[in-house]
C-alpha cells in the first residue's frame, strides 16, 4: 500500500477542526493574566491535503467542552473537563485566590525553586542519557497549567486541593529502546534516590487508554523543610510518540473526548504504532516543540493529526 494510501486516515475535515479551533481559542484567555497576549492558534484553511479519519464521510462539527456555565456542584472524572478545556470565568470561579495577577504572580514565585533546580536534573541526567542511549526530557509546568490543574481538580470536588498537591510540577521523562535500558533507568532512578536526589512516594505501572508508562511520584527536598512533588516516567518509543499525539486531547476534555476525537486518537496510534523508532521519536520531539511554541496551549487536532501524517510520509 502506497503512503499515500496508508495516511488516508487522517482528514480533518474543515467543519470539526474550525468548531474546535473555536474552543481553544475561547480557552486561550488565561495567558493575558501574566499581561501577556493569548497564544497564537495557527488557522488551518485546507485541511483537504491530510486525509481521511473516516474515509470521506462528512465529521459532525465537535461542540465546546466548556460554555462558560458556573461549576455550582462537583462533577464526577468523566463529567469534568481537562485543565485546559474550562473558560476564564469558571477557572476564576474555582480558583480566585489564584486568578489575578497577583495570584499568578504568586504561582511563579512558587515556581522560581524549581527554575532553579532542572539545570541541576539536566546536568546530571544528560551525560545518564548519553552513556545509556537513551533519551531524556525535563519539563517545568508553567503558571498557566499549575492554576488550570488545581480548578479542575476542585471541579471534580476536591475543594482544599491546591498548588502543593500537584504531583507532577516537575516532570523527569525517561525513553528507552529495550527492556535492557528499561532496567538500567530504573537502577539509576534507585541510584538518585539513595543519593538524596529526591524520595520516591510512590511507583506504577501505568495504562490509561493508549498510554502506558511506569511512573515514580517522588518529593524533591529544597530549602528548610520544603519539598517540590515531582514525577517520573520511563516508557518506551512507541509509548512516548503515542503519549504526545493525544496530550491535547486530554488536556481539553479529560475522560470526556468527544467521538469524533477518540476516532482520530486511535486512528493516530495505530500510524504511529506503523512507524520505525526514528519516526516515533521524531513524531514525539516534534508534536513537544510545536506544544512548546504555542505557549502550553493546545494544539488544534489539524496541527496534530498533519504533523504525524508529514512524518509518516517521509
Amino acid at each position: 500500500m502506497a503512503t499515500k494510501d496508508k495516511i488516508r486516515q487522517f482528514t480533518w475535515l474543515d467543519r470539526a477542526n474550525e468548531s474546535h479551533q473555536k474552543t481553544l481559542a475561547k480557552i486561550a484567555a488565561p495567558q493575558r493574566l501574566q499581561n501577556k497576549p493569548a497564544a497564537p492558534i495557527t488557522p488551518v484553511n485546507n485541511t483537504r491535503p491530510v486525509r481521511a479519519i473516516t474515509g470521506n464521510s462528512p465529521m459532525p462539527p465537535i461542540a465546546n467542552q466548556s460554555k462558560g456555565a458556573a461549576i455550582t456542584q462537583p462533577m464526577s472524572k468523566k463529567q469534568a473537563p481537562g485543565e485546559m478545556g474550562m473558560t476564564q470565568q469558571q477557572v476564576a470561579q474555582l480558583v480566585p485566590e489564584l486568578s489575578t495577577p497577583q495570584g499568578v504572580t504568586k504561582v511563579q514565585q512558587e515556581l522560581g525553586s524549581v527554575s532553579k533546580i532542572k539545570p541541576i536534573f539536566d546536568k546530571i541526567l544528560q551525560p545518564l542519557a548519553k552513556k545509556l542511549g537513551i533519551e531524556i526530557t525535563t519539563r517545568v509546568k508553567s503558571p498557566t497549567v499549575l492554576i488550570r490543574k488545581v480548578a479542575q481538580k476542585r471541579a471534580e470536588g476536591r475543594a482544599s486541593y491546591g498548588l502543593k498537591n500537584i504531583n507532577d510540577t516537575i516532570g523527569i521523562r525517561f525513553v528507552y529502546k529495550n527492556e535492557t535500558q528499561k532496567r538500567q533507568i530504573e537502577s539509576a532512578v534507585e541510584a538518585m534516590r539513595q543519593d538524596g536526589f529526591f524520595h520516591v512516594l510512590d511507583k506504577q505501572d501505568m495504562k490509561e487508554g493508549i498510554y502506558k508508562a511506569t511512573h515514580w511520584d517522588i518529593a524533591i527536598p529544597i530549602a528548610g523543610a520544603r519539598v517540590i512533588r515531582g514525577e517520573v516516567q520511563s516508557m518506551t518509543q512507541e509509548d512516548a510518540a503515542l503519549a504526545t499525539s493525544d496530550h491535547d486531547m486530554r488536556a481539553v476534555y479529560n475522560e470526556n473526548i468527544p467521538a469524533p476525537l477518540e476516532k482520530l486518537k486511535d486512528r493516530q496510534a495505530t500510524v504511529i504504532r506503523k512507524m520505525p523508532g526514528d519516526k516515533q521519536k521524531q513524531v514525539a520531539n516534534d508534536l513537544m516543540n510545536m506544544h512548546k511554541r504555542a505557549g502550553d496551549m493546545p494544539l488544534p487536532p489539524i496541527s496534530t493529526a498533519a504533523k504525524i501524517a508529514q512524518v509518516a510520509a517521509r
